[in-house]
């Protein structure tokens, strides 16, 4: 089962959040292998600044980080921890203390546009404190507590909606008819799928889900709200099972990423609203709960080395024009280079559907392009969670 998330901004002012198709990124610091002495927050400013980054997501109010990104230019999403939430729900004295604190501090020469929050775990995708029920009390006082201050009209208030479930098996037949692979889920080239209702074409999975989302909220009327995807990656390092986290497909699909929100343009569904995206992650994280590839979707290590080299701005992005490669996927070749093996084809289709029953993965066998294809989607639906703002 993989998870595909929603964060949400309080929808009364249009267009708030960030300026039109630009790339941020995600600055965790869940982790102790960092050499001495560790990359202090000035650093990591500087590392922002010089690889192009004008929006951060952080994921606390660390007061030596907002410090750091005080008169930077860089714009700051934070985080009121979930051990807070009950407290911050219960009335409105608790959020103007931590509004003050946490945000008054440092705003408005440190740019956070953004509060957030996240009542689940993110690798059971479970909410073991019990948490979502303080979620919208908290959002409400939280919001009023920079009405109180008069900082709303500069700083929204969002949190991830409860996670909608989207089980791997219910993508495969679809896969499997329309043959597609691992360069649909790269942003490589490929023949694309045609929309049976539309007409309109996707050549990528990350577009398709977008317009999944904005064909459910132009159903419901919502058509004028704007969607800023705050987390998407790919692993370059996974476990023995997660056989497509690898350094070549985290390369491809970010550096391809990045490319597609660099160089203008919306989906096929919003062709004229460009795409607003933090990359997840700015480090790997060895101290992260859960699988080897949740701790290693860092575009750089602790020491400030890029894991892999991918254009970040869109000067070096003109000055090549070819897209950012990725090795074809075999079925004869396996390691950690994000091939499939013959040998691992049956075994990793049991991880990412464990309801499949012998005459499914025999089926399944005989099908590789597609089998990779639902173990591509597990990876990417893990990680696109998105902000709605008017």
């Amino acid at each position: 089962m993989t998870i595909f998330s929603f964060l949400f901004l309080l929808p009364f002012l249009r267009y708030a959040l960030c300026d039109p198709g630009t790339v941020g990124v995600n600055y965790g610091r869940i982790a102790d292998n960092f050499p001495p002495p560790p990359p202090q927050p000035p650093q990591v400013v500087k590392l922002l600044q010089g690889h192009g980054f004008t929006q951060v997501k952080l994921y606390d109010t660390d007061s030596t980080v907002l410090s750091a990104l005080s008169g930077s230019g860089i714009s700051v999403i934070v985080a009121l921890p979930n051990e807070q939430l009950s407290s911050a729900a219960s009335g409105e004295s608790f959020t103007d203390s931590w509004v003050q604190s946490n945000i008054l501090a440092y705003h408005p020469k440190t740019q956070i546009v953004a509060i957030g929050h996240c009542c689940w775990q993110l690798s059971f995708f479970v909410d073991p404190q019990n948490t979502t029920g303080f979620l919208v009390p908290a959002m409400k006082t939280c919001t009023l507590s920079l009405v109180k201050y008069g900082v709303d009209s500069s700083i929204k208030v969002s949190s991830r909606s409860h996670s909608v479930r989207c089980r791997i098996r219910t993508l495969h037949p679809l896969v499997s008819q329309i043959g597609l692979g691992a360069d649909y889920a790269l942003f490589r080239d490929n023949p694309g799928v045609t929309d049976p209702n539309n007409g309109l074409v996707y050549k990528s999975l990350f577009e398709a889900q977008l317009d999944a989302v904005f064909a459910a909220m132009n159903a419901l009327g919502f058509n004028d709200i704007k969607v800023v995807v705050s987390e998407t990656g790919w692993p370059s390092k996974g476990d023995e099972n997660e056989i497509v986290a690898s350094k070549p497909n985290a390369a491809a699909y970010n550096g391809n990423l990045v490319r597609r929100v660099l160089t203008g343009g919306g989906t096929p569904l919003r062709p004229d609203e460009p795409l607003d995206v933090y990359l997840f992650a700015l480090f790997n994280e060895d101290q992260k709960t859960g699988s080897t590839s949740e701790k290693n979707y860092g575009l750089f290590y602790p020491n400030e080395e890029k894991v892999y080299d991918i254009p970040l701005t869109l000067g070096i992005h003109n000055e090549s024009k070819s897209q950012v490669k990725a090795k074809p996927p075999t079925p004869s070749s396996g390691g950690d280079t994000g091939d499939l093996s013959t040998s691992t084809v049956g075994q990793t289709w049991c991880v990412a559907n464990e309801q499949a029953g012998e005459k499914r993965l025999q089926a399944g066998e005989k099908r590789p392009a597609s089998l990779l294809m639902s173990i591509y989607t597990q990876y990417f639906l893990s990680f696109l969670p998105l902000y709605f703002t008017r």
